[in-house]
């Protein structure tokens, strides 16, 4: 009997020896799992940033493309505006002084039946 509980003893340690190396395997894996997933994580972030930091440069470029076209748009009428003044200012202070000294002194038909 006492063999067989020595037998059963060792057999106990041995499982309990299977049993942690498969442990120490299982966390081993884990980690090695863990690691690949953040490094994965870590590329996939770096991608990410880069195409959004790619689209951020294009649509500000784009933008200041834009601005930089209303500029210039904005400068041509403001040109054609000043060529449309100075083609036309002696006309149209010639014509204001006309109608402001011409000042018709008639009384007008309605206040002329009333008295």
């Amino acid at each position: 009997m006492q063999r067989e509980l020595e037998e059963l003893l060792k057999a106990e340690n041995e499982v309990n020896k299977k049993v942690q190396e498969a442990l120490e395997k299982k966390n081993k894996l884990l980690r090695s799992i863990k690691e690949k997933s953040e490094q994965d994580i870590a590329e996939f972030k770096a991608a990410k940033e880069a195409e959004y930091q790619r689209d951020y440069a294009a649509l500000k470029s784009k933008i200041e493309n834009e601005k930089g076209g209303e500029a210039s748009k904005e400068q041509v009428d403001m040109k054609v505006i000043e060529e449309d003044y100075a083609r036309n200012r002696d006309s149209v202070v010639e014509l204001l002084v006309r109608n402001v000294l011409s000042v018709n002194i008639e009384i007008p038909k309605v206040v002329k039946g009333a008295f």
